[in-house]
């Protein structure tokens, strides 16, 4: 039972590897670019500073930014469609994002965020921007991290359409853990990089069992002679090489959790959370709330943003609807009501004539108390 198992496993794997590399044959244009290596120790830090020591080590600036370039005259975009940036620090960086200019526009900078960057490898699908084409002449990469973070820049390419690219964005989506974020207890996407032009791993496995079970059957030569414990050894197996992927990515996201959770009291850990900065500005802002009891409105159009915004600023008389307008008409506002702003949010601050005007066109004259990357607030007058 154990050969029957083992021989259908290793040529149903032997099929689907064979047919994701004839469609990666298929699928890659035919060129012989190598891999553009970024070199950190020629590159020029815009943002940020460079510590002394082996390879390219990076501090970020107060703000937690970092912004690495390089110069690549003549460099063809249509060449290397992936990036692949790796990273370490002590605490991951909280996002990336790509940044060039081609000789056709001159100083005009085009670029954009890398949407749920992981690390300490990250992959970008530099095509996703239409942006990406002609005669790259500088290209760089911004690294939004916490103020004054020591990382170490370790390896940044630019990579050619090749199957051994996309062998490797394969492996990276597989096997990659995905890092927390506020979808996570009922999101289980399974995959990495969900604009990669690369297959999801469960219709993968599905594709093995299949054809493992055929390849039994044809062995046994035909559904008469087929041992149902066989077949039921095929699926465990499956299923469990399928488990185990996903128990890896876990176990990494547990070890992280330890790293930046483990012996701090509440308030640490909301510092350490990706909600860091609008913790401490909700904070920070809610002492100038006076006297207490005063209405609090909240304004955002993000509703994650809104929603914690809202609660980090509890027990304030806080006002905060989900999926209607930013703010109440401006009759229902009153004098010393205060608006708590936090972007994106479809209001607009004229700081001349000291005015709030919403996207219904109303105009409410405010004071504005406090101003942070994270929002602002507002007294109205």
């Amino acid at each position: 039972m154990v050969k029957a198992i083992a021989v259908s496993l290793l040529l149903g794997a032997a099929a689907v590897i064979a047919g994701l590399l004839l469609y990666f044959f298929a699928a890659s244009p035919d060129i012989s670019t190598s891999p553009l290596i970024l070199d950190g120790t020629v590159a020029h830090v815009e943002v940020g500073e460079v510590l002394p020591g082996e390879g390219t080590q990076l501090l970020t600036d107060d703000r937690g930014l970092a912004v690495v370039q390089w110069a690549i005259p003549g460099t063809q975009a249509g060449s290397f469609p992936y990036l692949r940036v790796q990273l370490q620090g002590t605490k991951p960086a909280s996002s990336l994002s790509v940044a060039w200019k081609t000789a056709a526009t001159g100083d005009s900078l085009k670029g954009f965020r890398v949407p749920d960057t992981t690390w300490p490898v990250a992959w970008v699908l530099l095509t996703r921007s239409k942006e990406w084409r002609g005669a790259i002449s500088e290209f760089g990469i911004v690294i939004q991290g916490e103020p004054q973070q020591a990382l170490q820049l370790e390896r940044v390419e630019l990579l050619p359409d090749t199957v051994a690219t996309r062998l490797r964005m394969i492996l990276a989506q597989w096997l990659t853990s995905s890092p927390w974020d506020h979808r996570s207890i009922n999101l289980y996407p399974g995959t990495r990089y969900l604009d990669a032009a690369a297959p999801l791993l469960l219709p993968v496995v599905a594709i093995w069992l299949a054809l493992s079970l055929l390849f039994y059957v044809v062995l046994r030569r035909g559904l008469t002679g087929v041992s149902w414990d066989v077949v039921a050894g095929i699926f465990l197996v499956c299923w469990i090489t399928l488990d185990l992927v996903w128990q890896g990515k876990f176990l990494v996201q547990l070890r992280e959790t330890q790293a930046l959770y483990a012996g701090k009291s509440s308030e640490a850990k909301r510092k350490a959370s990706p909600d860091a900065a609008l913790f401490e500005f909700v904070g920070e802002a809610s002492e100038l709330i006076t006297p207490a009891g005063s209405r609090v409105f909240v304004a955002s159009s993000d509703d994650y943003t809104g929603m914690r915004g809202a609660y980090y600023a509890l027990p304030d008389n806080v006002y905060w609807q989900r999926g209607s307008r930013e703010l109440p008409p401006r009759q229902a506002l009153q004098a010393d009501d205060y608006i708590l702003v936090l972007p994106p949010a479809a209001l607009n601050y004229n700081s001349q004539e000291n005015f709030l005007e919403t996207r219904d066109g109303d105009v409410i004259p405010v004071q504005l108390l406090i101003a942070r990357q994270a929002g602002a607030l507002f007294r109205v007058l």
